[in-house]
């Protein structure tokens, strides 16, 4: 006859009968309530918010970040590094442009 107690909880982590280190202990207590004790500038919202803000600069705690797969890493770091190319040539031509206007503006003006 199957444990119904066992039945009931598929998810829950059974330690019965195992020794653990501290460690390990917490990492299951991390995993049952769902909360880690990850530092604040490794959190996805953080590394989202320092690449909208700083651009490139914000990849380092995307590479540090312990849990984050390696093709994750490339992805996010190709698409950056794509969208500041990008940016800065759109920036450029603006600058140009604007340069380019001004100097049109004062030899109309003289």
């Amino acid at each position: 006859m199957i444990d119904q107690k066992n039945n009931d909880n598929k998810d829950d982590i059974s330690t019965e009968g195992l020794i653990l280190t501290p460690e390990e202990m917490e990492m299951i207590k991390q995993l049952r309530t769902g909360k880690t004790n990850e530092k604040w500038y490794f959190k996805t919202w953080a590394i989202v918010v320092l690449i909208l803000c700083v651009g490139p600069f914000g990849l380092i705690p995307l590479w540090f970040k312990p849990r984050t797969k390696l093709i994750t890493k490339l992805f996010v770091s190709v698409l950056v590094i794509i969208g500041t190319i990008w940016f800065a040539k759109v920036s450029y031509n603006t600058a140009t442009n604007l340069i380019e206007y001004y100097k049109q503006l004062a030899l109309s003006l003289q």
